[in-house]
């Protein structure tokens, strides 16, 4: 992970227009930037790293170091450009362009482009310019190579040479000399029209502004115009401010700042910022010694400041910092480390001088011969000044000794209503009175066992010390109190106690620390933050703002922050104090005007906290360029936009030019008559406005700070205009069409309408013909059909009948084996297991007379709807008679039926039917089961919606039932998947007579099977009673 900026992590806040900031420079000589020659051009990538094209190569900066990198031909580089969409640094020099890209192994490395031009391009001079809009354009005097990632294009010019290019919406604009300016659409060269005018000129600069555009000449002059539909239109010649400095230096770039200001690179006239208007505000140049090189390029980076490309330097310019900063150039003689504020002035001192700060000027006032260790108010026009020998009153200008006090360390308040005050040195302390110029002395306190440090006086008028290696304490009417280590102190060193809000509290290394309710112990104390309690605070500074604290970290730098009801250390507004030095805090004050005072060994900051702290943060909305895509353009005279109807989408782009860094700001819009609903701008400052209908829009648009400070809004109204085809007269003219051909269409609507008629109704006879045609034919077939069922049921019914003569004569051939048996000479056993055997044939035969029945009764009534001859029977009899019936097939298959009745079931059934039900079920269980399995009959009751049912299960271990056959194995005459074991028969019948018995006798059956695992069909029948 490469470095980036160490100051990325400041937050910055804006100057307002009419301050004037003493920014501060840093330069970057050739050995620190480790090349040499000159420096051509400066610009950043999104990751924050500065890129200087320069003599030596590109310089790359990352906030710590310095990397330089050498094209092909190690040869020197003149241009270059940031490519935001591939991330590229595109660079051009001598007889060389290409771009330079991190590899693999977070290296930079260097890709030339020249391996892509044809092999007769072999010289083509110094690349002066690189520029990047949709494609990159590398530009040389008598060359232009368009690279749009793929390939190159050569453009050449008409019969002379380039002289510079521009960017102007996204399109490059460059100027051939004595011939006018030209723009590259779809790798073609267009002339501008009556851009001629500009031949005797050279154009220096092109700069859009919201107002129109403008052209800088070399000379100073300044031409408004406005380019549209690749046109110059409404040339007005001006000049400016800045005119003089133009024809005296060399213009190089013109840059608009983000706080809506410009700044000029003039070559040898430095650096000028103007504001919107061209007025000039700033000059950086040799007539105030801030710059004395010859500047080819200035560039603002991410957080408002400036860096400029010089002959031999790189420099920084703080133009985005808070802070106004004062040194010894400014007259300070010292190290400022007092403050007292007289009738809105306020008085600083260093170790001689007395300064008055007014109006962001510092003037030396007094000087003594002895040392000043410290000022201090007294009323509001007059304050002590305390010496290494005296105490003295400074008043209307005039210093008057009080009286003697050696190696005085600063004086306090004892009691302001009594104007008693009180001065110390390292072993004694000094209660007094002054009335006028006139001193009364108090009392003496000697203290000869400690040296003091630090005195504070609490609400109680305890005179609360702090010493340098003894511990703190406390002086209260005489008596003296002490805190050591046994009473909570961490340590006897490095203490001092400071007084805020009516509390007292003992800074330490290890924290802070306050007394007890008793002051009897100290205890660690997170009334600041958790952060801030732990750390070594060695400053605090209560104002109306909040606590100013500083503190040193655990890696021993100094930290500052405000903290308040709202602000922690965590806030991003304490990331301002980043700008500060890490060493040689002095001091910090708060003046009557709300400027922060801050003293170090170099010099002294002021932070104007009017302009920075969120009640009174300023918040304005700038906007920075329009593109209407050649179908729109602003009406000075109406103030507003004007677009076609089919202008496409409108982009503005917008920006604070008071912020805090525009990554802390963040937009909102609208579109009034529109869409009432506020837009937020999501990491963006670019607003997208899709094709609006004709009439007139208002975009209203407003910023918000991190604090959630709102801007006024800002309004731009809109005009659509009507489209051509929305003219009056054309739309009566298009009315008159209409109707015309209205008519005209009715016309051929009835004509054709007739002609459909007529051939309706032929349709309609013919129709009528072929419906009486097959009525007769569905009548024939209807008696064809009854025909046949009629033959049908006279067949079954034959062969019923016929079926009835055999098992009427096995019913006699059993009546007289029933005498037989009964007759002969047999053991009882025999004799009861054959007419067992009888028993079960007499049934079967009963079973199947009836069946037969049904079946005579089904033909004559042509449906299979039958009888029911319900009775209350217990349905574990109809199991058990089945059951024994059913034990013999399956001995055959050595098939056990497990079956245990208990108790008794009463149902209300027909007892034929569920019996012919059960014996279904049996029957199919042996018949689709192995040999050697087992089938089991249960017998259960169970509550299905909230009425009492017998459940009668048959479960078998035969092969189940697939998918396919549980859609079907109710319906008539199905085959289903599974076959019987030993070949026995099938005829279909068997569930279907099964589900329609059982609904008959308002039951219902369901099936539980997994196919390859056999079967369990469960008979649910509504219960009568159950007898244990």
């Amino acid at each position: 992970m490469r470095k980036f900026f160490s100051f990325y992590f400041i937050f910055i806040f804006s100057i307002l227009i009419y301050s004037n900031p003493k920014p501060s420079f840093k330069t970057f000589g050739p050995t620190i930037t480790k090349g040499s020659g000159t420096n051509w051009q400066v610009t950043q990538t999104k990751e924050g790293l500065i890129i200087v094209a320069s003599s030596s190569g590109v310089k790359i900066f990352d906030g710590y170091n310095w990397e330089l990198v050498k094209n092909r031909l190690n040869s020197e580089i003149f241009s270059l450009s940031y490519n935001y969409k591939d991330c590229n640094i595109y660079v051009g020099g001598l007889e060389d362009f290409g771009y330079i890209e991190l590899d693999n192994s977070n290296k930079w490395k260097y890709i030339s482009l020249f391996n892509l031009l044809p092999l007769s391009q072999t010289s083509f001079g110094k690349i002066w310019q690189t520029i990047t809009t949709d494609n990159v354009y590398f530009i040389s005097e008598k060359f232009i190579f368009e690279y749009d990632q793929k390939k190159i294009t050569i453009h050449q010019p008409e019969n002379n040479t380039f002289y510079k290019a521009f960017v102007y919406k996204n399109t490059l604009i460059f100027q051939e000399e004595g011939i006018g300016l030209f723009t590259i659409t779809d790798k073609k060269k267009k002339f501008l029209k009556n851009s001629n005018i500009f031949n005797d000129k050279l154009i220096e600069f092109i700069l859009p502004t919201t107002r129109g555009t403008k052209l800088f000449f070399s000379d100073g002059v300044v031409a408004h115009c406005r380019i549209e539909n690749e046109e110059i239109k409404d040339v007005i010649f001006e000049s400016n401010q800045v005119s003089k400095y133009i024809r005296e230096g060399s213009l190089r770039k013109i840059l608009q700042l983000f706080d809506g200001n410009y700044a000029f690179a003039l070559g040898n006239a430095g650096v000028v910022i103007t504001d919107s208007t061209f007025n000039i505000k700033y000059i950086y140049n040799q007539e105030n010694n801030l710059i004395n090189e010859f500047v080819n390029d200035v560039y603002e980076d991410y957080f408002g400041n400036l860096w400029t490309a010089e002959e031999y330097l790189i420099r920084f310019i703080n133009y985005g910092s808070p802070y106004s900063i004062y040194s010894n150039s400014d007259g300070i003689k010292g190290i400022i480390h007092s403050f007292v504020d007289l009738e809105n002035t306020t008085y600083l001192s260093d170790q001689y001088n007395i300064y008055i700060f007014d109006n962001n000027e510092l003037k030396k006032i007094f000087q003594l011969n002895e040392i000043i260790r410290k000022i201090y108010k007294i009323d509001e026009t007059s304050f002590f000044v305390l010496t290494n020998k005296c105490v003295y009153k400074f008043e209307n200008r005039k210093i008057i000794k009080l009286f003697e006090f050696s190696e005085g360390k600063n004086i306090f308040t004892l009691e302001s209503t009594k104007k008693l005050y009180g001065v110390y040195n390292n072993h004694l302390i000094l209660i007094f009175s002054i009335k006028s110029s006139k001193v009364s002395f108090e009392y003496v306190k000697t203290l000869d066992q400690v040296e003091l440090s630090d005195i504070v006086v609490d609400t109680n008028k305890r005179i609360w010390f702090s010493t340098t290696s003894s511990g703190v304490g406390f002086l209260y009417e005489g008596k003296l109190k002490f805190y050591d280590t046994k009473s909570g102190l961490p340590s006897y060193f490095n203490n001092r106690i400071v007084h805020v809000n009516n509390q007292i509290y003992i800074l330490t290394q290890e924290g802070v620390y306050k007394p007890d309710k008793y002051l009897n112990n100290l205890r660690r104390t997170a009334d600041f933050g958790d952060y801030i309690s732990k750390q070594f605070v060695s400053n605090i500074y209560p104002s109306k703002f909040g606590l100013f604290i500083k503190l040193t970290n655990e890696n021993n730098q100094n930290e500052y922050y405000l903290i308040n009801s709202t602000l922690t250390a965590e806030n991003d507004f304490n990331k301002i104090f980043k700008y500060l030095p890490e060493r040689g805090f002095a001091g910090w004050h708060l003046t009557h005007d709300d400027k922060l005072l801050i003293t170090f060994i170099e010099g002294l900051y002021v932070l104007d906290l009017n302009k920075s702290h969120k009640l009174y943060q300023p918040l304005e909305i700038s906007i920075q360029q329009m593109l209407y895509n050649q179908k729109g353009y602003y009406d000075e005279k109406h103030k507003r936009i004007v677009l076609n109807y089919d202008y496409g989408p409108l982009q503005i782009f917008i920006t604070s030019p008071y912020y805090e860094g525009q990554d802390k700001i963040t937009y909102f819009y609208r579109i009034k008559n529109e869409n009432n609903e506020w837009q937020e701008l999501k990491n963006s400052n670019v607003i997208v406005i899709p094709q609006l209908h004709f009439g007139n829009y208002e975009i209203q648009i407003y910023a918000r700070n991190i604090y959630g400070i709102n801007s006024e809004i800002k309004s731009i109204p809109i005009h659509v205009k009507t489209p051509w085809y929305l003219n009056f007269y054309f739309l009566v003219i298009l009315v008159l069409l209409i109707v015309i051909t209205l008519l005209y269409i009715q016309k051929l609507r009835e004509s054709y309408l007739a002609k459909k008629n007529k051939e309706l109704e032929e349709l309609v006879q013919l129709r009528t013909k072929e419906l009486i045609e097959e009525k007769r034919e569905l009548e024939r077939s209807k008696d064809e059909l009854y025909e046949l069922s009629k033959q049908r049921n006279q067949l079954l019914g034959v062969y019923a009948h016929d079926l009835k003569n055999p098992l009427s004569a096995i019913d006699g051939i059993k009546e007289l084996m029933e005498v037989t048996i009964s007759t002969t000479d047999l053991d009882n056993p025999t004799k009861k297991e054959l007419l067992d055997y009888l028993s079960m044939i007499k049934s079967s035969t009963t079973q199947m007379m009836s069946i037969i029945q049904d079946i005579l009764s089904s033909v004559r009534q042509d449906t299979f709807k039958q009888k029911i001859d319900k009775k209350i029977v217990d349905i574990i009899e109809i199991l058990s008679e089945h059951y024994s019936l059913m034990n013999n097939y399956a001995r055959q298959k050595n098939i056990q039926i497990h079956f245990q009745p208990r108790g008794k079931f009463l149902v209300n059934i027909d007892e034929r039917k569920i019996g012919e039900v059960i014996q279904n079920l049996l029957s199919n269980a042996i018949k689709y089961s192995n040999e050697n399995s087992t089938v089991e009959i249960g017998i259960t009751t169970e509550i299905r919606n909230s009425k009492e049912y017998v459940k009668i299960s048959i479960k078998d271990q035969g092969p189940g039932f697939t998918e396919e056959d549980k859609k079907k194995m109710f319906g008539l005459f199905q085959r289903l998947s599974a076959k019987p074991t030993k070949g026995e028969s099938s005829t279909g019948l068997g569930l279907y007579i099964v589900k329609n018995y059982t609904e008959l006798n308002d039951g219902f059956v369901e099936l539980e099977s997994t196919h390859g695992e056999g079967s369990t069909f469960h008979i649910y029948l509504p219960l009568v009673e159950k007898i244990i």
